[in-house]
Parts: structure tokens; sequence; C-alpha cells
């Protein structure tokens, strides 16, 4: 299975790759139109691809916070405890 940090990098590559502006040389012009109805279908599914890279992304952030916040949670329960059983 793919992870999502693997998903991540998948997708940064291709982003990287479409603001690289990369073109095919040495094409005649009767399969221009081709390429461009394939190219616009390929950026479409590119553009897709990048919405979720950037879902998957803001997920990752929002798992790690609430990691970091669980462990808050339970220094300060453990804190809490230990005051507890030092006043008694």
């Amino acid at each position: 299975p793919i992870t999502a940090e693997r998903a991540l990098d998948m997708c940064k590559l291709m982003r990287n790759y479409k603001e690289s502006g990369r073109t095919t040389l040495n094409t005649s012009s009767r399969n221009i139109s081709k390429i461009n109805s394939e190219r616009r279908l390929s950026t479409g599914t590119l553009n897709r691809l990048i919405l979720v890279a950037q879902a998957l992304e803001s997920e990752v952030q929002y798992r790690r916070q609430l990691g970091v916040n669980s462990e808050r949670i339970v220094i300060a329960l453990r804190t809490i405890n230990l005051v507890g059983m030092i006043n008694r």
C-alpha cells in the first residue's frame, strides 16, 4: 500500500514536472491537436492529483498536530496525578 507521505512525494514530483514547462520537440503540425487534447486531459488529471496531494498534506499536518496535542494532554494528566500523589 502507498503511504500518505509517499503519495505526497509523487504528487510533488508531478507538480514540479508541470511547473517546469516541458514540451515535446520535433512534432509535426497534424499531431499538435492530438497532443493538445491529450495534454488537456493530462493537465486535468494532474490538477486533480495536486488537489489530492494538498488534501493529504493537510491531513498529515492535522494528524501530527493531533499527536502533539495528545502528548501534551498525557503530560498534563501525569503531572496532575503526580501532584495529587504528593499532596496525599
